[in-house]
This record gives C-alpha cells, sequence and structure tokens, in this order.
C-alpha cells in the first residue's frame, strides 16, 4: 500500500472488485499489505515508546531539581509545573492523533484484504455485477429473516459482497450474531440469494464444532429427507418436503464438517435462501503479526463453490422461482 492509500472508505461506498491473476498472485498482495501495514505499526510503536519515555524522564528530571534544590522549591516549582502540563498535553495530543492514524492505516489494511479476497473467491463463471464493500451493512430486515437463533442482541458486520449469480441476485457479508449480549453462536459468512418458493420454509443444519445450535424453530418439524447424509438435521413447515429434491440433496452432501468450519446453518424462506457457514475464530481474524495461511483463502474458495452450486440446484426444482 502506498502512503495515499492510507484513507478511509466512506461508510456506505461500494467498488468494483480488483483484477484478479491467480491465487498466489492474491495470497502475495495480502502479504505485501500486510508488511506495510505491520511496517507501520511497527515505527509507530517505537515512536510511541520514545514519546512515552521521554515524558518519564521529564518527570523524573524535574522531581530531582525540586528534591535537590529545596531552597529554590518556590522559584521552580511553578515553571516546572507548567513545563510539566505542557509536555503532558503533548504526549495526550500525540497518543489521540496515534490512535486516528493507526485506526486509519488498519481501515485502509481491511479494505485492502478483504479486496483481494472477495475478488478471487467470486471470480466464477456466472457472476456479474459484482461490489465490495467492507464497512457496509446488510439490511437489518435481511438479518432478521436469518432467524435461527432466539433472543439476538446485536448483529455486527464487517465485509458486504453483492452481484448477481445466473440471474439470481445475491449478497454475502461477514456477520457476527450475539444472543443475550455475550453468547455468539454465529461468526461467518451469510450469503443471501432472492429465491422464492411457494411452499413453505425450512431450516437445514449441520453442526460440526460451533456452539451455534439453532433454537429458533417454530411451526417447524424435524423431517427426514431421503439420501441426506444422517449428520444433517432438517426442520421444515409441514407438507413441504417437495422443497429438497435429489438435486438438492447432493448439493447438500458436498458440505462436509471440515476443520475451518463451526456450523452450517441454511434458511428456506418464501422470498429467499440463506446459507450461513460459521467458521473457527482463527479464519475470521484478519492476520497482523503471522503470515496469511493460504488454507483460508481455499477453504472460503471452496465454499462459495458449494453455495453457488447448491443455489442453481435449488433452482432447478420448479417450486422454486426467481
Amino acid at each position: 500500500m502506498k502512503k495515499e492509500d492510507f484513507k478511509r472508505t466512506m461508510p456506505g461506498e461500494f467498488y468494483s472488485p480488483c483484477n484478479v491473476k491467480d491465487k498466489e498472485t492474491t495470497i502475495n498482495n495480502i502479504e505485501d499489505a500486510r508488511k506495510e501495514f505491520l511496517s507501520f505499526m511497527n515505527k509507530a510503536a517505537w515512536i510511541k515508546r520514545i514519546v512515552l519515555l521521554s515524558f518519564l524522564v521529564l518527570m523524573g528530571v524535574l522531581m530531582t531539581i525540586l528534591i535537590i534544590n529545596k531552597d529554590s522549591v518556590n522559584k521552580i516549582f511553578v515553571p516546572s509545573l507548567i513545563v510539566f502540563f505542557v509536555y503532558a498535553l503533548f504526549v495526550l495530543i500525540f497518543l489521540s492523533f496515534y490512535k486516528k492514524e493507526r485506526e486509519v492505516v488498519f481501515s485502509s489494511y481491511k479494505k485492502k484484504y478483504l479486496l483481494e479476497l472477495d475478488s478471487y473467491v467470486f471470480n466464477k463463471d456466472g457472476v456479474t455485477n459484482l461490489e465490495l464493500s467492507y464497512n457496509t451493512n446488510l439490511e437489518k430486515e435481511l438479518v432478521n429473516k436469518f432467524n435461527v437463533f432466539d433472543e439476538v442482541s446485536n448483529v455486527v458486520f464487517r465485509d458486504y459482497v453483492k452481484g448477481t449469480y445466473n440471474k439470481t441476485n445475491f449478497k454475502c457479508v461477514e456477520s457476527l450474531i450475539r444472543v443475550n449480549n455475550s453468547f455468539s453462536p454465529f461468526s461467518g459468512r451469510l450469503f443471501i440469494f432472492n429465491v422464492k418458493n411457494n411452499k413453505g420454509e425450512g431450516v437445514i443444519y449441520l453442526r460440526n464444532k460451533g456452539k451455534g445450535e439453532v433454537t429458533s424453530l417454530e411451526g417447524l418439524e424435524p423431517t427426514i429427507i431421503k439420501n441426506l447424509r444422517s449428520d444433517f438435521r432438517v426442520y421444515l413447515t409441514p407438507t413441504s418436503s417437495s422443497l429438497i429434491t435429489l438435486n438438492t440433496v447432493n448439493a447438500l452432501n458436498a458440505f462436509t464438517r471440515e476443520e475451518l468450519i463451526d456450523d452450517i446453518i441454511i434458511k428456506i424462506n418464501k422470498e429467499e435462501i440463506i446459507v450461513g457457514i460459521s467458521y473457527v475464530d482463527e479464519m475470521m481474524t484478519i492476520p497482523y503479526e503471522n503470515s496469511f495461511n493460504e488454507k483460508y483463502l481455499d477453504q472460503y474458495n471452496n465454499d462459495v463453490i458449494k453455495v453457488f452450486n447448491l443455489t442453481r440446484n435449488i433452482l432447478s426444482n420448479k417450486n422454486y422461482s426467481l
């Protein structure tokens, strides 16, 4: 990142994906951005240490002078006090500037990181009108339609992607969902597709290492789906099992319990389908001190392929429409 790249993107601003070449180039670009950010942080940390140390030295010198020259305390106390407060004010101003500058630089790095990541994984045949934003919230009503956890207290967003896949409008957002102001049953990505159905609603749940047990199942009944792996749990409204055909089952069976995945939760509404993939914390952390691990990119890329394939197979069912 160049110095002029260190600027904040305004909330609500969307931008085009970057030019994707290959996986290696994507990883190198992420690493270059990370090293630039780390270099800035290291330099800023040293300046911060020097400023704070000089402040402590100044206090020590003033205290020493006052102790040694007891007879002249009345003469030098007020000037010393003025020097102390002036320098203390300088330190506070510097720390405030440092904090703001750090936020701007990290914001720029976060934008570059997510831009490279999303541009690569969504560079798929059939994807058009792709737009990205790292600081734009998903519409609250769409998140509410995920509606698989009781007592949701807060939802935090970070990355927002929108586009069209084979004429189907979709959104993808990084989301952290909290319940009861503390516990987070979901930290991952929500893929939202504008797909309608005239049969009913449902939840498909594959639990792995996570704690995101679905709890909001009012009006839904446990349903056995032929040929679907036994580790899936399916809850549907009565008489709506036709929403899951063999093509959908085959696409669902492609999702497996993997190292980096906590849970997979799919919500079928009458107006949209939401695929939620909750990941382990290490995958949701933007790399800072350590190098970016390409297995995170592979996982995200493979999941996008599976999600698109699931959507394509769902739309082969006559009960769904755009």
